[in-house]
């Protein structure tokens, strides 16, 4: 089935909620902008493949997280892609070059349930889904943007299925 095929997607809607658990993850991330990032995703995730053995505590159902912090003044973001993990790696069990993150369960955010017509529908995806909280939903909701980071994309099982679902958070200040 192509991408431009005529099967309807889930619609985009969003609804204001909390993170519903404290997300932690373990990965590796890079300092990229709106420009490089298509190029550098796939150098993260690399980098990333090649430390996710190693990685113990995954949570169940399985998940992957990718995060996008926010913008400093120049342009420049970070974007981290990672396992999330019921416990972080702590002394012997830490890994040599692996990044963490978390963020605290019921974190204010605006959640956006993503589907692409297949796994490279996914960019147009995720721009249809960012222009509408964006360009319509944040701006009408009196709310602002978490101050570090922008979305976390949470991709399930079902995320590489042949019609894929994902999770998209925008932490709220």
């Amino acid at each position: 089935m192509s991408i431009f095929s005529k099967k309807e997607l889930l619609p985009l809607t969003v609804e204001l909620t909390e993170l519903p658990f404290e997300l932690m993850a373990v990965g590796r991330s890079k300092v990229t902008t709106e420009a490089g990032v298509y190029l550098d995703a796939q150098v993260i995730v690399d980098r990333y493949a090649k430390l996710a053995p190693q990685i113990k505590n995954k949570t169940a159902p399985y998940y992957n997280a990718t995060v996008t912090f926010q913008k400093d003044g120049e342009g420049k973001f970070r974007y981290f892609v990672g396992t999330c993990v019921t416990e972080l790696p702590r002394g012997k069990n830490k890994i040599d070059g692996a990044e963490e993150i978390q963020l605290p369960e019921n974190t204010p955010c605006a959640k956006l349930v993503v589907q692409a017509k297949s796994v490279s529908g996914w960019p147009l995806a995720l721009g249809r889904a960012r222009q509408l909280f964006y360009e319509t939903w944040l701006p009408q909701s009196g709310r602002r943007s978490h101050e570090i980071v922008e979305c976390i994309e949470l991709y399930g099982p079902e995320g590489r299925d042949r019609h894929p679902v994902m999770e998209l958070y925008f932490p709220l200040a």
